[in-house]
C-alpha cells in the first residue's frame, strides 16, 4: 500500500476577511479534508503601524509640584528632531505654564528635557511612552529637578517583533512559549524594515497540529512585543500556509475548496510509505 501526501497551499490574505480588520480579523476556512497539520510558510507584511503609537505615547509628569498631568504624544513616525518638537508641544500644552526644552545627545542616545524655571519630576513607570523615550519602568517617579535625562536610550523605532496569534490555527495542541506562558503565537516576526517599507519573513518551517475539517474560521491579530494590539492602519498583509493531508492510494484523493480558487492550489509532494 502507498500513501500519497498532498500538499495545500493557502495564501490567507486580509483583504478577503469575513469581518475585522488587517491587524484583527476573521478569514474563511478551506475546510481541507484529511488535514493533520499545517506549515508556515512565509509572511508579506508592510511596516505601516505607527512607532508611536496610542499604547505608547503618553508621558506623565509633574510641573512646578503643580500635580500630575499628561502629555500625549501624536501617533506617528519620527525622527530625532521631528520627535523633539512633538515632544515639547505636547508638555508645553498641558503643564500650565512652565515650557520645555528636549535635546537628545548624539553620542549617548538619551533625551534630556530641561524645564525653564523651578523643578518638576516624571513618572517614569506609568507613562506609556517609557520604552520610547528610554525610561525606567520600574524607576518610579524622578527626583524632582530643572532637568531629567533618561537612564537609557531612545528608540524611535517602536516594536522590536510583531506577533502573529490565531486562536484557530493553535487550538489543536499546539501552542509557543511567550513571555513565559504558552499562547496561540503562530509566528514572531523580527522588525528589520524602515517604516514605510515592506517585511518579507520566512519561518524555521515549524509543523503545527490541525483539523480542519472540524475547525471554524480562522482569526488571526497581531501584538507587539508588550501585548499590544497593533494597528495596521488600513493595509493589508499576507500570510502563506502548507496544509498536509495523507491518503492511501485505493481511496478517493478528494479536495475541498470553499473559498476562491485564486487563493489556493494543491500539489501532490511525494509518495513514499509502502
Amino acid at each position: 500500500m502507498i500513501e500519497q501526501h498532498v500538499s495545500h497551499y493557502y495564501n490567507l490574505l486580509t483583504n478577503n476577511r469575513i469581518s475585522g480588520t488587517p491587524g484583527n480579523c476573521l478569514l474563511q476556512n478551506p475546510l481541507f479534508n484529511d488535514v493533520h497539520s499545517f506549515r508556515l510558510e512565509r509572511i508579506i507584511i508592510p511596516y505601516t503601524w505607527y512607532p508611536v503609537n496610542s499604547n505608547n505615547n503618553t508621558l506623565i509628569f509633574n510641573p512646578a509640584a503643580a500635580g500630575n498631568v499628561t502629555a500625549t504624544v501624536p501617533a506617528g513616525s519620527y525622527t530625532t528632531a521631528t520627535f523633539i518638537t512633538a515632544l515639547q508641544t505636547a508638555m508645553d500644552a498641558v503643564a500650565g505654564g512652565p515650557t520645555y526644552t528636549a535635546t537628545i545627545s548624539t553620542t549617548t542616545g538619551l533625551i534630556t528635557i530641561t524645564q525653564n524655571a523651578g523643578t518638576f519630576t516624571v513618572d517614569q513607570t506609568n507613562s506609556t511612552i517609557k520604552y520610547v523615550m528610554g525610561l525606567n519602568p520600574t524607576g518610579g517617579t524622578s527626583t524632582a529637578a530643572n532637568a531629567f535625562t533618561s537612564p537609557n536610550v531612545i528608540n524611535l523605532n517602536g516594536s522590536s517583533s510583531i506577533i502573529v496569534r490565531s486562536k484557530e490555527l493553535t487550538k489543536y495542541g499546539t501552542k509557543s512559549l511567550h513571555n513565559g506562558t504558552l499562547s496561540e503565537v503562530v509566528a514572531v516576526i523580527p522588525v528589520n524594515a524602515s517604516w514605510g517599507s515592506v517585511m518579507y519573513f520566512h519561518p524555521n518551517f515549524d509543523v503545527y497540529q490541525y483539523e480542519s475539517k472540524r475547525s471554524g474560521n480562522i482569526d488571526l491579530y497581531l501584538t507587539d512585543q508588550y501585548e499590544n494590539p497593533i494597528n495596521m492602519n488600513g493595509a493589508d498583509w499576507v500570510m502563506v500556509l502548507k496544509f498536509h493531508t495523507s491518503k492511501l492510494s485505493n481511496t478517493d484523493l478528494r479536495h475541498e475548496f470553499n473559498v476562491g480558487n485564486q487563493d489556493i492550489y494543491s500539489a501532490l509532494t511525494f509518495s513514499t510509505k509502502n
